[in-house]
Order: structure tokens, then sequence, then C-alpha cells
């Protein structure tokens, strides 16, 4: 369940690696993957309420969700949220508080680190799975809201957080080193060094060329609009294919067919 890429048909590494040294951190790739969710604390009587039009799917709500018009009871407390519930909550209001059992965030996880308001040290990661010692510490320390990653019932996918937690990686000085030591097994790397090769790899024009036809096909199969003149790899570029594989994960889109002509080349 972890996304890997080979460079150079070398040894594997994790995929977040590649994004995170073509100049993305942790949070600009998880906030590109996820949908990333506000929960409301209320410290002083471990409360924890979501707006309505976020609602998490699975959550139990602890208060009837009432329509105001026809005064229907669209959801009765202690049950989970489900998509039909939600749906019609949507319709009923947009931007109401609801409050949710506290309990379901445990097993969530983090967008936001969690800083400890006396010492200021890091208690929690951007990334890190909630448990129940770290929602007492958020009750505990006065937070007013977290925010976490959306993986409910409806957008299961773990795949991503998952191969960033696999990675360890958070800088992109670290991830150009990283993938110099998969290239370059042995040799110890400096900075330079690594930049260097990582630099020749995919920005310099004269080692690397996706062509006229390798850029309009990368355009035309992922909706993007770079010029043809720009024939390198971008960061928009790999974000779309690292899209397009969790997707087909999913059930979403289809795999090229290798014996259709429109997927081959004439080589004059």
């Amino acid at each position: 369940d972890i996304l890997h890429v080979k460079i150079d048909r070398r040894r594997k590494l994790p995929a977040t690696i590649l994004l995170q040294a073509f100049g993305m951190d942790v949070k600009e790739i998880l906030q590109t993957y996820y949908k990333i969710e506000t929960i409301s604390i209320s410290s002083k009587d471990k409360r924890a309420f979501v707006s309505s039009k976020d609602l998490l799917i699975g959550f139990k709500v602890l208060e009837d969700i009432i329509d105001p018009k026809t005064d229907e009871v669209v959801l009765r407390s202690g049950k989970k949220v489900v998509p039909a519930a939600l749906r019609k909550i949507n319709r009923i209001s947009k931007s109401v508080k609801v409050e949710i059992d506290p309990e379901g965030l445990i097993d969530c996880y983090l967008f936001d680190e969690i800083l400890d308001r006396e010492t200021g040290e890091v208690f929690a990661e951007t990334n890190q799975q909630i448990t129940e010692e770290t929602l007492g510490f958020i009750f505990k320390n006065g937070s007013n809201e977290i925010k976490i990653l959306r993986i409910d019932d409806e957008l299961p996918d773990t795949a991503i957080r998952d191969t960033i937690a696999v990675a360890k990686i958070d800088n992109q000085v670290d991830a150009i080193r990283e993938i110099y030591k998969r290239l370059r097994p042995g040799d110890p790397p400096t900075p330079e060094i690594a930049k260097s090769l990582f630099w020749n790899l995919f920005f310099n024009p004269k080692r690397y060329n996706l062509s006229v036809v390798g850029r309009m096909k990368l355009n035309q199969k992922f909706g993007l609009d770079i010029p043809v003149e720009n024939r390198l790899l971008t960061l928009e570029d790999l974000k779309a294919v690292v899209k397009f594989l969790v997707d087909l994960r999913n059930g979403i889109g289809s795999v090229d067919d290798i014996d259709h002509l429109g997927n081959r080349r004439v080589r004059a």
C-alpha cells in the first residue's frame, strides 16, 4: 500500500521523496491529496464540533439534527453520519456547528503539529495518528481547534500519508540526498554533489527531454496546460501522475491499452 518510484531502474524509493526533491514539503503534499477538516475543540468540557457541511462520515453526532422548516429529525443523536444523511444535512444547513463524539477522532491523522503551550515543544507531529493519549493532551493543552486529514468511508485511501510516514524525510535537501544514495550507493553525498546530480537528471535540457510528443501526451493525459516548449518534467506533472495512480487504485480512471495504436510511436 505504499507508492514507490524508480529512477534509472535503480532501487525503488517512496514516491513522496521525489515530490519533496522537486520542492514540496510534507504539508503541501498532504494538502494536495487530502481534504483538510477543522475540528473546533471546547477543552473545558471536552467536546468537539464540526461545521455541518464538513461532517465526517462515520462520526457519531451527540445531538439531534433537525430540519428547521419541517421539524423533521434528519439524524438522531448517537447515530453515525452516512453519505445519505450528510446530503440531507447539507440541504438544510450549510454552516451550523454539530457536536461529534470526540472518541471518533482517535486514529485520525493530524495535519498541523500540536505544540505544548507551556514549553513550546512539539507533542505530536504532522501526519501523526491521534491516540487516546494525544486526545487527552489536546483537551489538557487548551487547544481551540485541530486540523485533521479527511480519511473516511467516502474517501478511504491512506496511500500518500503512509508513503510519507515510511519515507521519514522532512525537507528538500534530505530528499535529494536520499535520491543520490540510491543512484550512487557507497559515495558519501555532500549537498552540492547531490544537488548537481539531481539537477542533471531532471533539469538539464541537454540530458533530459520529453520531446514535443511527450509533453503533448502528458498535457493531454492529465489535462495540463504546460507550453510544448517546456520539455522537462515539472512538479505539476509529478503531482498529476501521483494523483492518477492513487485514483486508479480507488477505481477511478482507466488503464491505458498498450496495444492501441494511439499509444504507439512510428520511428522514422
